[in-house]
């Protein structure tokens, strides 16, 4: 605790300030001392600097920024306008159908909300904390303040309740910043970490003991995952930093919605234990119930781990990255091979799934991440920091293409309709290309594809060819080509390809079970 500063008048000893929680100013030399700055003054001070030129005018650091006064305390003046010194704390949430709402706790700010733009609006008041946004209605959210005091708006934050019906929370029950989740698949299921995991089925109306239990091992639940397919997959990590308290750095495993919690702390390669260290963060495989990533808190050990297996087995997958404190981990939704780290210096990528990590820091100063989203409106990855506010950037994605069919090798009929397919990624538009001579000369069939439909229906000519090849092509970059791996054929006896005869009849079953002809 260190809100603590006493400063003396440059040209009076006996005016004093003197700071705490509070200010207050004595003119006596410290003999009576008078509360000078509640209600006009943030509190919890920790710096006083007087004008050189002017030692009427004075600059006090506290909680809530710079405030300044130039008649000796008579007046106060907040000198915070433009900067970017708000500290937020894990638990940062978007709205994944809008890029222009989200919400974030904040140190001692209570809990702001973004509109899109750079001014923010207070929705709670004290210590901010973990937050939520419903993924099906933006106006439905959750946040907290100190000691998992939760509160429930679904009007976008003009109005809150509270919302700790059976919740075990308070200094005596959960952490400082205690984490909360909800469920994308089932967003009236959250879950709440205090003495153990508290879970909602009602978007908060009620709360029970997930497992029925008092705690899962006696320490406060630290961070929760859930996975975004099944709100029965959960991890949760214990973990506390209170003075005077030996917790137990444990995680647990739940496919069954918390009523049966696993230890998997100890499997760390089936027999070591994973590290004595606080647990920051969980994420889960966007697309797989089994697989989840975890960081840890601390020096000297490994920080990030993943599983494929909800915790059975896990593997260390810290590579090259700096052995200084890790707060959050986030997956790339849609391309899950990119993972991106914050720490204590900033925001490192992988987009090989761990195996080699680099800095991801441009645009940003050096500052404490204490969170990483994904906004899937505008897919940008938002930073939350400790001291620097938010900053978002693109995400890093690959685009891919692959042409699945037709990829060499099969048969077709001239003046009959083929359905060509392909696979990608992060493209608009396509091009697809025909060659009848092993791609001598190239015919268009359409070009402005959409992308994403990933089929196109197409009437092969009447050419008899066993050297024809399909190309198709990334028309935004035209870097993108791929095309089929060997030649197919294309006949022009359609009895042949569709029919039970070899003659040139013009007969086609179209029913293949039907056993008459004429």
């Amino acid at each position: 605790w260190y809100d603590n500063v006493v400063s003396v008048h440059p040209n009076n000893p006996d005016s004093i300030y003197c700071s705490g929680l509070d200010l207050y100013l004595s003119s006596n030399g410290g003999t009576t001392m008078n509360n000078i700055s509640t209600y006009v003054v943030h509190v919890d001070h920790h710096a006083i600097a007087f004008d050189p030129h002017n030692p009427n005018i004075v600059y006090f650091g506290t909680d809530g920024g710079i405030f300044k006064t130039s008649d000796g305390g008579a007046s106060f003046l907040s000198c915070n306008y433009g900067l970017q010194t708000t500290q937020f704390y894990p638990g940062f949430a978007n709205s994944p159908q809008d890029s222009t709402i989200a919400i974030g706790g904040l140190q001692d700010n209570g809990t702001l909300k973004f509109s899109g733009s750079q001014y923010w609006f207070d929705i709670l008041y004290a210590d901010g904390g973990w937050c939520a946004i419903d993924p099906t209605d933006k106006n439905i959210m959750y946040f907290e303040y100190q000691y998992l005091n939760l509160f429930k708006s679904t009007q976008g934050g003009s109005s809150a309740t509270p919302i700790v019906n059976g919740l075990a929370y308070g200094s005596s029950n959960a952490n400082f910043i205690a984490p909360f989740i909800i469920a994308p698949s089932s967003p009236n299921i959250l879950y709440a970490g205090s003495r153990n995991v508290y879970k909602t089925v009602n978007g908060g109306s009620s709360w029970f003991a997930s497992n029925g239990q008092a705690t899962l091992n006696g320490t406060n639940i630290a961070c929760i995952g859930v996975s975004p397919l099944n709100a029965n997959y959960v991890i949760a990590a214990t973990g506390a930093g209170a003075l005077g308290v030996i917790p137990k750095f444990e995680i647990f495993s739940s496919n069954n919605g918390g009523s049966v919690w696993t230890n998997v702390t100890k499997r760390l390669n089936g027999t070591d234990s994973l590290p004595n260290r606080y647990p920051t963060d969980i994420e889960f495989d966007p697309a797989d119930n089994f697989t989840a990533y975890l960081t840890y808190s601390g020096y000297g050990t490994p920080h990030i781990f993943k599983t494929t297996n909800l915790g059975s087995e896990w593997v260390n997958i810290s590579g090259n990255l700096p052995d200084i404190p890790h707060q959050a981990i986030c997956v790339d939704p849609e391309a899950p091979e990119n993972l991106y780290v914050g720490t204590d210096l900033g925001i490192f990528h992988s987009s090989d799934d761990g195996v080699i990590w680099e800095e991801y820091n441009d645009g940003m100063p050096s500052a404490m991440v204490l969170d990483l989203t994904v906004s899937k409106a505008n897919n940008k990855l938002r930073a939350s920091t400790f001291g620097n506010g938010v900053y978002e950037r693109s995400l890093i994605r690959q685009p891919k293409l692959f042409l699945e069919y037709p990829n060499g090798g099969e048969t077709v009929a001239g003046g009959f309709q083929e359905t060509i397919t392909w696979k990608q990624r992060f493209l608009q538009n396509v091009k697809l290309e025909f060659s009848s001579n092993n791609g001598v000369n190239w015919m268009l069939i359409a070009d402005n594809i959409p992308a994403q439909s990933e089929s196109f229906n197409w009437t092969p000519p009447d050419t008899s060819t066993t050297e024809a090849i399909i190309r198709i092509t990334d028309m935004d970059s035209g870097l993108l080509v791929d095309s089929s791996n060997a030649s197919f054929s294309i006949i022009i006896n359609p009895d042949y390809f569709k029919g039970w005869n070899l003659i040139s009849l013009n007969l086609s079953v179209s029913y293949p079970r039907a056993e008459t002809l004429f």
